[in-house]
C-alpha cells in the first residue's frame, strides 16, 4: 500500500525589531501599572470601609470592655474615679458566667462517644409514599417479581449508608480541626460578650509544616497551606460586619481582624500568599498600623503597663474581607486564572495587610452562603450582636459591690473610732496626728490652768461609729439574688443548697431539670443558627470537593444538642423509675433487656464498660445452649394450674354478680330509695373489688413461683 507522504511543517520565526521590542515591553510594563493600581484602589477602598466600621462600633466595644472588666473582678477607670473608701471588688459575674459556660459545654457535649450533630438522608417525598407499594415493576435475574416498594426501599437503604459514610467523614475533618474546643471557645465569648460567632468551612489559614526529602538524609521543611476544612471560633472584638444588617444571612461584605507579628507573615509568604506584597509591606516606613482602641484597652484590666506597651508593638494588623467583587476586579486580582470579566458579583476571600492586598481567591462554595454563622444571647433589635450575662447583671453587680464596700467601710469606721481633738492643746509624741496604736500625745496647759487641773477629756474626744453589718448584709443578699434573678439563674445549678432546695432526691432533679430551662433554649438557638448552618455548608463543601462517591447524596445536617443529650436526664428518671418492669425476665417478650442496659450505661456515661457487640451476641448465644429445655410434664401442670386459677376467678365473678342482684331485690322490697341501695352497692363493691386484687396477687404470686421452679428444675 502506497503511503502518502505528508509536507513537512516549517515554523516561520519573526525576528522583532529592537524599537518595537522596547515598545512592547512598555505597553506590559505599564498593563501590570495599571493592574497593579487598580489593585491598590481595592485595597484601600476595603481598608477604608472597615476603618469606617470601626467608628461606628465604639458604644459596642465600651459594653464588651466593661464585660471583661467585671469577670476580671476589676472597676472600670470611669468607675474608680466616683468611688470614695475602699476599692474592693465583690465578684458576682466571673463566677455565674463559667457555670453557664461548663453546664451549656456538658450539656451539648458531655463525651466523645456521642457527637452533638449527624447526618440524615433525606429521601424524596414520593419514596416514602412508594415504600408500601406492592405493583409490579420487574424481575431479578433469578425470576423473582420485583415491586415497587421494593424499590423505594432499596434507594432508600443507599442514601442511609451514604448519609453514615458522610457523617464519618465529616466526624474526621472536624476531629483535625478540633471543632469541640472551637465551640467551647465561642461559648465563653457568647456568654461573655452576648455574641457566638463560627466561620467555615474554609481553608485553615494555618500553615502546615512538612519535611521533604531532598537527597539521602538531607531533608528540607516547608510550609504549605491546609487543603482541609476548618471551623474557627471568631472573637466579637474581631469581627465587623455590615452595622446595616440584623442577620448574618442577610449578604453583604465581611471583615475580620488578625494581628501577626513579622516572623509570621514571613511564613505566610512561603505558604501561598503574596510574596511581593508581603516584602513591600514589610520594606514600608511605619508599616506596623496602630491596632484599634479596644486593643489596647484590653491590655489596661491586667494592669500591666508593660504588656501594654507591647501591645501597639510588633504587629501588623492584617483582615479577612468575604464578600463579592466584580468580575474586573477579580481579573486584576487574578491575572493568570481564566475569569468572565462580565460577571457583575462574584463572591471571594481576600487577605490584606493595611490596604494592601496579599491574597486573593473564590470562594470555595458555589451556593453563595455566608461564611459566618451568628447566634445572639440575649437578642437586640438594633444590632447584629446579643448581649451577655455581664450586661444583663450590671445593675445587680454594680449594687451588690457598693454594699460590700459600705460592709467593709463600716466595719473599719466601728472598729477604729473617729478622733477629735483640739490642735492646740495636744502634740503627738511622734509628730504625726494619723492614727496608731498605743499612740501618745502630750497635753500643753494654758498659762491661765495650773497643770493638775487639766481634763485630757476637754481636749480629745472619741467618736464611735455605728455598727450597720446587719443592714447591709441584708442589702448584700438583696443585691446577689436580683443578680441571680436578672441572668434567670437557678441557685440549684451551681450545687448551692438552701431552705428552697427539696428534700427528696426526685424533687431536687425536677427543680435541677425547671432551673435549666434557660440553658435549654441556648441550646436550641446554638442548634438552629451555629451546629445546622456550619455542617449543612460542610456537607456541600464535600459535595463539591470530595472525590469519594459513596458519601454523596440528598443530604441533610440534624442537632441533636436539644432532642438527645438535652433529654438524658429525663430519660434517667424514666429509667431509673421503669427498671423493674423493664428487666423482669417475664417481660422479655415486650422489652429488649440488652438494649435497656446498653441505653443505660451510655446515658451513664459508661460506655467503655460495654462489651463488644459480637462478643455479646457470641456470649449470649452460649448462655441460650447451656440453659436445659423445659419439661413437657411440668408445662402442662403449669396449664392445669392456670386453667384452675382461670375457673376460680370465673365462679366467683358469676357469685358477686348474682350477690348484687339479690341486694338489689331485698332493697326494693324493703321499700329503700335509690341512694341507699346505691350505697350498698357501693359496699358490695368495694368488697368484690378487694377480692378481686387478692385473685390477682395469688395469679401472679403463683406466676413468679412457677417461673422460678422451671428456671431450677423443681416442680410445682
Amino acid at each position: 500500500m502506497q503511503q502518502s507522504v505528508q509536507p513537512a511543517m516549517t515554523v516561520e520565526v519573526v525576528e522583532l525589531d529592537p524599537v518595537e521590542l522596547r515598545q512592547l515591553e512598555e505597553e506590559r510594563a505599564r498593563a501590570e501599572a495599571d493592574r497593579q493600581a487598580r489593585v491598590d484602589a481595592l485595597g484601600k477602598s476595603l481598608y477604608g470601609e472597615l476603618e469606617t466600621r470601626k467608628t461606628l462600633r465604639t458604644e459596642l466595644e465600651r459594653e464588651w470592655l466593661r464585660a471583661e472588666y467585671a469577670y476580671n473582678d476589676q472597676y472600670h477607670p470611669d468607675e474608680l474615679k466616683r468611688i470614695v473608701g475602699t476599692q474592693v471588688y465583690a465578684s458576682l459575674t466571673r463566677s455565674k458566667v463559667d457555670t453557664f459556660v461548663a453546664h451549656t459545654c456538658d450539656m451539648l457535649m458531655p463525651n466523645a462517644d456521642e457527637e452533638f450533630w449527624g447526618i440524615e438522608a433525606s429521601p424524596r417525598p414520593i419514596l416514602a409514599q412508594t415504600a408500601n407499594d406492592q405493583a409490579p415493576i420487574g424481575q431479578t435475574p433469578e425470576g423473582a417479581q420485583v415491586q415497587m416498594g421494593d424499590l423505594s426501599k432499596g434507594i432508600a437503604d443507599v442514601a442511609k449508608e451514604r448519609a453514615k459514610n458522610m457523617e464519618l467523614l465529616c466526624e474526621d475533618q472536624m476531629a483535625q480541626c478540633y471543632l469541640n474546643a472551637e465551640y467551647r471557645k465561642g461559648i465563653a465569648w457568647m456568654y461573655r460578650y452576648g455574641t457566638f460567632i463560627m466561620r467555615g468551612p474554609m481553608k485553615a489559614p494555618a500553615q502546615r509544616r512538612s519535611w521533604q526529602q531532598i537527597q539521602g538524609a538531607v531533608y528540607k521543611l516547608t510550609y504549605e497551606e491546609s487543603k482541609d476544612p476548618c471551623f474557627e471560633a471568631v472573637n466579637p472584638f474581631h469581627f465587623y460586619p455590615d452595622p446595616a444588617i440584623r442577620k448574618i444571612t442577610h449578604r453583604s461584605g465581611t471583615f475580620e481582624l488578625f494581628f501577626f507579628t513579622e516572623s509570621q507573615l514571613r511564613r505566610m509568604a512561603k505558604a501561598g500568599f503574596d510574596a511581593e506584597a508581603i516584602k513591600s509591606v514589610l520594606g514600608k516606613t511605619g508599616g506596623r498600623r496602630m491596632p484599634p482602641q479596644w486593643y489596647t484597652d484590653l491590655s489596661l484590666v491586667t494592669r500591666d503597663r508593660n504588656m501594654q506597651e507591647s501591645a501597639t508593638k510588633g504587629l501588623y494588623e492584617g483582615w479577612l474581607y468575604i464578600g463579592d467583587i466584580t468580575g474586573d476586579q477579580l481579573r486584576d486580582l487574578m491575572p493568570d486564572e481564566d475569569i468572565d470579566p462580565e460577571l457583575d458579583s462574584v463572591n471571594v476571600t481576600l487577605w490584606g495587610i493595611g490596604d494592601a492586598v496579599i491574597k486573593a481567591e473564590r470562594t470555595v462554595l458555589d451556593t453563595d452562603d455566608v461564611l459566618y454563622s451568628v447566634y445572639p444571647l440575649i437578642e437586640s433589635e438594633s444590632s447584629l450582636f446579643g448581649h451577655g450575662i455581664p450586661w444583663a447583671g450590671k445593675d445587680a453587680q454594680e449594687s451588690y459591690c457598693a454594699y460590700w464596700r459600705m460592709l467593709i467601710d463600716n466595719g473599719a469606721a466601728s472598729a477604729i473610732p473617729s478622733v477629735a481633738l483640739l490642735k492646740s492643746r495636744l502634740r503627738p509624741a511622734d509628730g504625726s496626728y494619723d492614727y496608731a496604736p498605743g499612740k501618745v500625745w502630750y497635753v500643753t496647759t494654758p498659762e491661765d490652768d495650773s497643770p493638775g487641773e487639766t481634763d485630757v477629756r476637754k481636749v480629745i474626744q472619741y467618736i464611735d461609729v455605728p455598727v450597720k453589718i446587719q443592714e447591709l448584709m441584708v442589702g448584700l443578699q438583696t443585691a446577689k439574688a436580683m443578680f441571680d434573678e436578672s441572668v434567670n439563674f437557678s441557685l440549684v445549678m451551681q450545687g448551692e443548697t438552701g431552705p428552697y432546695t427539696p428534700e427528696t432526691a426526685s424533687a431536687t432533679n425536677t427543680h435541677y431539670n425547671a432551673g435549666r430551662v434557660v440553658l435549654n433554649r441556648t441550646i436550641k438557638g446554638i442548634d438552629d443558627h451555629i451546629t445546622v448552618p456550619n455542617f449543612r455548608r460542610l456537607i456541600d463543601w464535600n459535595m463539591m470537593l470530595s472525590e469519594d462517591e459513596t458519601v454523596k447524596g440528598d443530604l441533610s445536617p440534624i442537632a441533636k444538642g436539644s432532642s438527645v443529650l438535652m433529654a438524658r436526664a429525663e430519660q434517667m428518671q424514666l429509667m431509673n423509675a421503669g427498671a423493674p418492669l423493664f428487666l423482669d425476665p417475664n417481660n422479655g417478650y415486650i422489652y429488649d433487656r440488652d438494649k435497656f442496659l446498653e441505653i443505660y450505661a451510655k446515658n451513664m456515661r459508661l460506655s467503655e464498660i460495654l462489651r463488644p457487640e459480637d462478643e455479646r451476641k457470641k456470649m449470649k448465644g452460649q448462655a441460650q445452649q447451656q440453659q436445659p429445655p423445659a419439661d413437657p410434664a411440668k408445662m402442662a401442670m403449669v396449664e392445669v394450674a392456670k386453667g384452675r386459677l382461670q375457673l376460680d376467678a370465673k365462679i366467683h365473678d358469676d357469685e358477686m354478680q348474682m350477690d348484687a342482684q339479690r341486694i338489689v331485690a331485698d332493697a326494693q322490697s324493703s321499700g329503700l330509695t335509690a341512694e341507699e341501695i346505691r350505697q350498698r352497692l357501693g359496699l358490695e363493691h368495694k368488697k368484690v373489688g378487694l377480692a378481686a386484687q387478692k385473685i390477682d396477687s395469688e395469679n401472679a404470686r403463683f406466676n413468679a413461683e412457677a417461673a422460678m421452679k422451671m428456671r431450677q428444675g423443681s416442680g410445682i
